[in-house]
């Protein structure tokens, strides 16, 4: 049976560090994983212009994710 779910919420980049972290250093005695689910939960655009010949605009997107960490006990 399910004791309670942390969520953690990054970019790609870094959410993985973040649950192994939160793994190897919250977790309680007799307490274990039982399930990761990640959801995309939104993402960011920022626009900058383009300093190269003819040059216009780009747009980069940074994706967040949110993880559901369920956490059971022995």
């Amino acid at each position: 049976m399910i004791k309670r779910v942390v969520t953690i919420t990054g970019e790609v980049e870094v959410l993985g560090d973040k649950i192994n972290y939160f793994i190897e250093n919250e977790l309680i005695e007799k307490e274990y994983v039982s399930d990761v689910k990640i959801i995309e939960n939104y993402r960011s655009a920022q626009t900058k212009e383009s300093y190269l010949v003819g040059g216009g605009t780009w747009t980069h997107y940074t994706v967040y994710y949110t993880a559901f960490i369920y956490i059971t006990e022995d």
